[in-house]
């Protein structure tokens, strides 16, 4: 069974040149105070507006700094909506996203440098208000609601790539789908670990949801690499083996960029060629050993729109 996405989806019904105005009713920190990463889940209130009930999680949504408005650097960033497609609190009237703060140093010049976007929406205040447009992106959206119960569902996250993954499972799971879940995780440290209470409580309740972590900082392999997610996928194969190979099941990819190069190398070292589309027949014939890097000159990979959605950056 292949993805179907038949119904209608809101696209860009918010426009930068005619921003609607959003107020933050919760922004709360999912980082220790001793990490050196800080991250938080912020909940804007967008009701009466166009995006009120006109998003879908998976989505994304624009957001234009204050301090940038009306000036010719303005920029709109993306951010990942992490509510499900009935919002934070139901009823489509609030939305959540994660947001990491950018905090850097330019190597050179040992000067700062602060994120923007990142940093102005972290230090709203609850009733705080900002610009937003949107929604935009059909990529990680979930298969019509009458055909998600027949699919197994495998979602591999690095980072701030886990806020699409937030609002799918609760989505999912609401939804009573007997298929089977796996979700890994892959940060630097546990500390790292957004939404872990909320992911670890759904571990246990339902048995056919499952997540694991790789902890790049803190764990390795057996031959002494760092532990990444595509670490992660081997070291369980013996339990997704039979779900990846399951012609009903649906694979999203969501993080930062490169993270997809190491798991298209193991899928297709371990036969997964359906999740790919026009592969060349060395990388079929089982004999290749050459690492394929994710849209190098010699192979680039093409997901297969029906059965892997990418979203990295």
């Amino acid at each position: 069974m292949n993805m179907v996405i038949e119904r209608e989806i809101p696209i860009n019904l918010v426009r930068p040149d005619a921003p609607i105005t959003g107020r933050v009713v919760d922004s709360t920190s999912l980082t220790p105070d001793t990490d050196r990463n800080f991250c938080r889940h912020l909940v804007i209130d967008v009701e009466g507006t166009p995006l009120e009930r006109n998003f879908e999680v998976g989505q994304s949504f624009g957001v234009i700094p204050r301090w940038n408005w009306n000036r010719r650097d303005n920029q709109l960033r993306l951010y990942s909506i992490a509510s499900p497609s009935w919002g934070e609190y139901g009823e489509g009237k609030a939305l959540a996203t994660t947001v990491k703060r950018i905090i850097g140093e330019k190597e050179q010049t040992h000067e700062l440098v602060m994120g923007t976007a990142s940093n102005y929406l972290c230090d709203l205040p609850v009733g705080g208000e900002v610009q937003l447009t949107g929604p935009t992106g059909k990529q990680m959206l979930l298969p019509d609601a009458d055909t998600r119960g027949g699919h197994n569902y495998v979602l591999l996250a690095t980072g701030t790539g886990i806020a699409p993954f937030r609002g799918m499972i609760m989505e999912l799971m609401h939804s009573g789908i007997a298929g089977e879940i796996h979700l890994i995780f892959g940060v630097p440290f546990s500390t790292d670990l957004y939404y872990s209470d909320f992911l670890r409580e759904y571990d246990q309740r339902y048995p056919n949801f499952h997540f694991y972590t790789a902890l790049s900082r803190e764990e390795h392999t057996s031959s002494g690499e760092r532990m990444y997610v595509q670490h992660r996928m081997r070291s369980i194969w013996d339990r997704l083996e039979r779900v990846l190979h399951d012609e009903n099941t649906l694979m999203y990819i969501c993080g930062m960029a490169g993270m997809e190069a190491g798991i298209y190398e193991l899928l297709l070292q371990r036969g997964c060629y359906q999740y790919f589309r026009n592969l060349p027949e060395e990388l079929t014939n089982g004999k290749s050993r050459t690492p394929v890097k994710s849209g190098n000159v010699e192979h680039i990979l093409r997901p297969n729109p029906k059965r892997l959605r990418v979203e990295v950056y």
